[in-house]
């Protein structure tokens, strides 16, 4: 039995790494499967963290509140992520703003929401999600530059301890 994962090369889409379950004891394959586990639900809550954080502070930030609607697409190779929603200036509460990343190649489909009830995060897709995250984070700094000033305090205590 072969285990085939997929990741996104720019050459052609598709760098086959195979890993054959025969080479490997069961104690090895266990412990995979729980390291694979860890990893897999970590990127999941840290995409889910990190547009969480960048929706919040993209309402209050004053260019969101001028525009009627936001609708922006970041894209890369590997993943396009779009933003679309409408920020009410008066009432916070009532700002929707929704972000999607659909991942191309083996998945070609919708693979992440921030709508979390309204699509699964399939598992087969969070390390592609996860690596395309940066692309999403670019993109709504470029879009809204008073975003750095927020994210600011982040930043700074990411180092308090290594």
């Amino acid at each position: 039995m072969k285990i085939i994962l997929y990741t996104k090369t720019a050459r052609d889409g598709n760098l086959e790494i195979r890993i054959n379950m025969k080479d490997m004891n069961s104690v090895e394959i266990t412990k995979r499967l729980v390291k694979g586990s860890q990893n897999i639900d970590r990127m999941k809550n840290e995409v889910e963290q990190v547009v969480q954080m960048i929706i919040g502070f993209t309402i209050r930030c004053d260019s969101a509140r001028h525009k009627d609607e936001i609708s922006e697409t970041f894209e890369s190779e590997q993943c396009q992520w779009t933003v679309n929603g409408s920020v009410n200036i008066f009432d916070h509460s009532k700002s929707t703003i929704t972000v999607e990343c659909w991942v191309r190649g083996r998945f070609g489909a919708k693979a992440y929401s921030s709508q979390r009830n309204s699509y699964p995060f399939h598992t087969e897709a969070a390390q592609c999600v996860f690596e395309g995250l940066p692309v999403f984070v670019e993109g709504m700094l470029r879009v809204f530059p008073e975003l750095r000033e927020k994210i600011e305090p982040f930043m700074n205590a990411a180092d308090m301890f290594v």
